[in-house]
């Protein structure tokens, strides 16, 4: 009897530690949603949309990329990726997703987003993952995925800024 509720117990703790596991996992992970804000309103010939999450990372390969173009005739806006559903993308030149890969899959938004497009031509994508790399991409369509790592910024910085141009 004894020996039953100890076994039970010791079930009980790997259950909640395996649980508490996943969840820090997943909390450590979550991007937060940034607030939308644009670089040379006053451009109106060459329209980029960015589309990204609010994490430490992001932001500094962003300001690089801001650095670049601020003295470019580029109109660049930043939006979360939340946000994709509203956007009209025949309405911008150049669409840049720079999202993480979750659970080896892209966020929800993300997806739904490029599935409901027919053409790919002005879409470039940067994937941030743990593993350099990332196996299940959906579509036949121009990206990168590295990892955030501090080193890794202004590569991926040069990785969007060149983007840009191409799409341009």
């Amino acid at each position: 009897m004894k020996t039953a509720r100890n076994v039970m117990a010791v079930v009980l703790l790997v259950m909640i530690l395996g649980v508490s596991g996943i969840l820090t996992y997943r909390v450590t992970k979550v991007q937060g949603i940034i607030e939308n804000y644009s670089i040379n309103d006053d451009v109106h010939d060459s329209r980029v949309l960015i589309a990204t999450q609010k994490k430490s990372f992001k932001e500094k390969v962003l300001k690089n990329v801001e650095s670049y173009y601020k003295e470019n005739a580029v109109y660049i806006s930043v939006v979360d990726i939340t946000q994709l559903a509203e956007i009209n993308h025949e309405e911008w030149d150049a669409i840049i997703i720079f999202s993480s890969i979750e659970s080896n899959g892209l966020h929800k938004e993300v997806e739904a987003f490029i599935t409901s497009l027919k053409d790919y031509s002005r879409i470039y994508m940067v994937n941030t993952a743990d593993r350099a790399q990332w196996d299940n991409q959906l579509i036949d369509i121009d990206s990168i995925t590295a990892p955030s790592k501090r080193a890794n910024v202004e590569e991926v910085g040069n990785y969007i800024i060149n983007a840009i141009k191409g799409l341009l």
